[in-house]
């Protein structure tokens, strides 16, 4: 769910290394809102530390101060040489590597670098405090032997189909080279892997836990500090790496088999979660790589695939907000389209952007039953509950599959018809509408990803200034996004529902 960005003079600016200092006051602050708000997450949804800088910048451009406020390592990845950057600290965020690269340089010597982690303005809950460092290295998928890791937090890439491609690793402090599970969770739309760190909150549930995450990132145009915005070619969704038909499939067997030659990985027990984009995603792996997914619990998305190629029957917990604007509970109509939503953000506070971003939609009830009737499960026999939230499970092999038909039909497209049912045994759906709930990830402690959201002037008196911050940021964001929900916590029941489910 992601738009494409016009390549107008004022990133050439930026990419020209400019001084933003000789253009006139009201374009820096149009250059800076413009850029910083280019690297928001549609699913993730906005980097929470990077509009702040924006907002800042902004705030301290109106009011003529004749130096940026370099108040967040962020502004100093992008803008390295002003003077106040000279003078932080080496443990700020270092921006040395080109934009055209995502990753540090390559390992060599068997010598890793260290590079600082991302500051973050972010809830303390979505960042695990396990290791304030991750090691940055190059990698193929075909090596041999794993190396001596320990616990913390990793950056790594790989060649997958003739294409570096970059993920995130954080290893919980429980971690003593015994295997443990791996849970991939794969960002939205415009999103990329840090911003999946801050977003979903996994490496605090990876830290109590006691299981390895990892966060692919998916492919698209570079943008602020030489982020990603990142899609997922799901299927028929989205942005350009469903256009250039990427082959995120193999990113993803790749990225499973790396990450096993460096941790002890429980190969039974390899999980996907995402969101919007990325959990189209995830019943993509389903469908395409269930020779090494044990079970998905995508949230805010439909399933999007043109085929499903499945040899083993894959467990899904899909969670879904019957309010979202952005992935319709619904699914798309003949006056309303699944997508849209950071484009009608964009629009609200002035970012120029190209294209509506809205595609056909399948009506979320209508994609569940789709799935059912791939893994032959009959329709629901029972509810579920998680939280204040009504599941309907999905739990019995269809009645046709009886003794007598197996006996004459033992083998289906797929393989042994009747292997396939006993795996079905230990197979589900558990189908989980959240009333009320926008384009949004449920938490005990649910937050906007913007940081005006935090002034909470809807519920509490603020100044003038504040007022005007969350009118301006805040109030379009919800509107694009819809409501929060505490009806459920998203990360506890994922991974509840994983722990029940191996690959078999």
């Amino acid at each position: 769910m992601e738009g494409h960005f016009e390549k107008n003079d004022i990133y050439d600016i930026i990419k020209a290394n400019t001084n933003i200092h000789n253009l006139p006051p009201m374009k820096r602050v149009h250059l800076l809102l413009t850029l910083f708000a280019l690297t928001a997450i549609f699913g993730g949804v906005v980097a929470r530390q990077q509009y702040m800088v924006a907002q800042a910048v902004s705030a301290s451009l109106v009011s003529g101060k004749a130096q940026v406020v370099a108040s967040n390592s962020l502004f100093c990845a992008f803008f390295p040489k002003s003077a106040q950057c000279k003078t932080q600290s080496s443990s700020s965020v270092s921006s040395s590597s080109k934009s055209s690269s995502k990753s540090s340089a390559p390992a060599s010597s068997s010598k890793s670098s260290v590079s600082s982690t991302l500051s973050s303005s972010s809830k303390s809950s979505s960042v695990s405090s396990s290791s304030s460092s991750r090691i940055s290295s190059s990698s193929s998928s075909s090596s041999l032997h794993a190396a001596p890791l320990g616990t913390g937090d990793y950056d790594f890439s790989l060649q997958s189909s003739g294409t570096k491609r970059h993920y995130i690793v954080h290893v919980p402090p429980s971690y003593n080279g015994t295997k443990m599970p791996l849970v991939m969770v794969l960002h939205g739309g415009g999103g990329n892997a840090e911003n999946a760190i801050y977003s979903y909150g996994f490496n605090a549930t990876s830290d109590t836990s006691n299981f390895i995450v990892a966060y692919p990132e998916g492919t698209g145009s570079l943008v602020t500090y030489g982020k990603v915005s990142g899609s997922w070619n799901a299927g028929t969704c989205c942005g350009e790496a469903a256009l250039r038909q990427t082959d995120d499939v193999s990113f993803i067997s790749s990225l499973i088999d790396d990450v096993s030659t460096k941790f002890a990985i429980d190969s039974s027990r390899v999980y996907a979660t995402g969101f919007s984009n990325g959990a189209m995603m995830s019943y993509r792996l389903a469908c395409d790589l269930s020779d090494k997914i044990a079970a998905i619990a995508p949230v805010g998305g439909q399933m999007g695939v043109v085929s499903c190629n499945m040899t083993r029957p894959v467990s899904v917990l899909h969670m879904h907000g019957t309010g979202d604007p952005c992935a319709l509970f619904n699914g798309s109509t003949d006056t309303k389209l699944c997508g849209g939503c950071l484009q009608n953000y964009y629009k609200a506070i002035g970012v120029p952007t190209s294209g509506d971003g809205t595609f056909q939609c399948t009506a979320t009830a209508t994609a569940i039953d789709t799935y059912r009737k791939i893994l032959l499960l009959d329709t629901p026999t029972t509810n579920v509950f998680m939280g204040s939230v009504t599941c309907q499970r999905f739990a019995t092999a269809q009645s046709w599959l009886s003794n007598s038909f197996l006996t004459q039909n033992p083998i289906a497209p797929w393989g042994d018809l009747n292997l396939w049912k006993q795996r079905l045994n230990s197979t589900e759906i558990l189908f989980c509408p959240i009333v009320g709930m926008g384009h949004t990830w449920p938490s005990p402690s649910p937050h906007y990803d913007i940081q005006q959201c935090d002034l909470a002037c809807d519920t509490k008196t603020c100044s003038a200034a504040e007022q005007n911050a969350y009118n301006t940021y805040c109030v379009p964001y919800k509107n694009a996004v819809g409501a929060l929900s505490t009806a459920v916590n998203a990360n506890a029941e994922i991974w509840k529902f994983f722990q029940t489910h191996t690959r078999n």
